[in-house]
This record gives C-alpha cells, sequence and structure tokens, in this order.
C-alpha cells in the first residue's frame, strides 16, 4: 500500500439525487490511517469493511450490496482474490462482525497505478452479508452529481494515527471539508485528475493515512468518495485525494 492518503468523493446529499437502489515527494502513495481523528463505532459507520489480506488489515472499504464492496484498485492491484477477505460489522478490525472470503474483484479498467486515475475496484464477496445496525448498505450519489465545496465529510479507517505509526486496531474517524479541484491543483499540480477529489486542512493536522486507503468519505448518508492518496498524512498543504464515487456510477452499476 502507498504511504499517501488518497480520499475518492463523491456526492454530498445535501444537493444529490439518491438512486433508490513510494512515499515520498508527490508521488502517489496508499495509506492506512486517520490522523488526528477520534475513535468511534462501528455502530456510526455500518458501512465500513476492513479489507483483510492474509488476515491482517490492508485497506478499508464500503458495502454497497450485501455481496459487494467498493475499494481502491491499489489496494488489490497484483493479489490473488483468495488471499482476500472482509470483517464487516466490527469497531475492532481484528476480532468480532463477520469475516467472508472475497471471491474475486474487478479494478476499473483504465486503473493507471502511477497517477492512480480511476483508482475504484469492486470485490465479489463468497456469502452475502446479514444486514444489522452494525452491518449496512450505504446508498450511492446519482451518476455525475456534484459535490459543495467545504461540507465536511467523514473519513473513517483503522489506519494509523501518524506518518510512519502502526495502524490502529479501533475505528477512527475525522471530518474533512471538501475542496475545489482548482484548490488541490495549485497544491498537487499535475497530479490531479478528472475523477478525483480533495479534502483536507490547508494547514494540515487531520487526515486519512496508511490503512485508510479503500475506505469511506461519507457525508452521514451518500458515500462521497474512495480514499486513495496523499502526500504524507496531515502535512501543510496536502489534502487527501479520493476517487470520486459520482463520476464512477455507471461503472458501478455495471457490476451489480
Amino acid at each position: 500500500m502507498r504511504s499517501i492518503v488518497v480520499l475518492a468523493v463523491a456526492l454530498a446529499s445535501a444537493l444529490a439525487e439518491v438512486d433508490a437502489t513510494t512515499e515520498g515527494g508527490m508521488v502517489q502513495v496508499a495509506q492506512s490511517r486517520v490522523v488526528n481523528g477520534a475513535l468511534t463505532s462501528i455502530d456510526q459507520f455500518p458501512y465500513i469493511v476492513s479489507m483483510q489480506y492474509y488476515g491482517a488489515h490492508r485497506c478499508g472499504g464500503s458495502i454497497i450490496t450485501t455481496n459487494r464492496i467498493l475499494t481502491a484498485a491499489h489496494c488489490t492491484v497484483n493479489i490473488a482474490a483468495n488471499t482476500l477477505a472482509i470483517r464487516a460489522g466490527s469497531t475492532n478490525s481484528q476480532s468480532g462482525g463477520e469475516l467472508v472470503a472475497v471471491v474475486e474483484y474487478t479494478n476499473h479498467q483504465s486503473f493507471n497505478p502511477t497517477t492512480l486515475e480511476n483508482d475504484i475496484s469492486i470485490m465479489f464477496l463468497d456469502t452475502r452479508l446479514v444486514t444489522s445496525l452494525q452491518i449496512s448498505v450505504i446508498p450511492l450519489p446519482m451518476q455525475n452529481a456534484t459535490i459543495p465545496v467545504g461540507i465536511i465529510a467523514d473519513v473513517a479507517g483503522w489506519g494509523a494515527l501518524c506518518e510512519k505509526c502502526p495502524g490502529a486496531s479501533t475505528l477512527q474517524y475525522v471530518g474533512l471539508p471538501i475542496l475545489s479541484n482548482e484548490d488541490c491543483g495549485s497544491m498537487y499540480g499535475e497530479s490531479i485528475f478528472p475523477g478525483m477529489l480533495c479534502a483536507g486542512f490547508v494547514e494540515g493536522g487531520r487526515d486519512a493515512c496508511q490503512g485508510d486507503s479503500g475506505g469511506p468519505l461519507s457525508d452521514g448518508y451518500l458515500l462521497l468518495g474512495v480514499v486513495s492518496w496523499g502526500d504524507g498524512c496531515a502535512r501543510p498543504n496536502s489534502p487527501g485525494v479520493f476517487t470520486q464515487v459520482s463520476l464512477y456510477r455507471n461503472w458501478i452499476n455495471g457490476l451489480l
């Protein structure tokens, strides 16, 4: 995984229509953590899952149907599906809830592992999850829905609490403001491509990090984005970059 957090963001519910149904420099690196966030519980984020690789937490993911998990392509690329599982319904990444095997995954056909364009993937589960107060599907925004700049969206995960720190075993979250791609591009230059969206504080201090990759950015109702990359964790002028879910809704629908 990479050391830079990327959060892919999709439409905010306030203005959205809902469908019923390695490291260093400016190189994009996958991250695993939430920095300067707070402890939370699965009851607050029942749609989040821990992606497990040989039994250890690797990335986050979001439940979009009872047998489909949305995550980042850089979390799954070049990894055999039979080495992956997801843990749902637990605040702890290593125990509790439901542990379900992944049988296959589909990365976006135009995923670029160098630039992290189209950093989105769907994992297919061996059995359907049983929904409960701790396990639920998160609604998706409509295709091409826009996200208002300045709204606060929550990122949750089991990532590191600081750069080069180990991941957290207990679920964490942090609220981040949505930035315009123009402002984000002024900090990251030509690394920001269509399909990406940024969230974070210009002064730094709060962010996602290693281990948070693939996890959700949400407004409390809709899945706005997928954690993708960033320059380090919580650094000034280095917001999180996300895959904007609303720009991939048609692609997602084709795999449901």
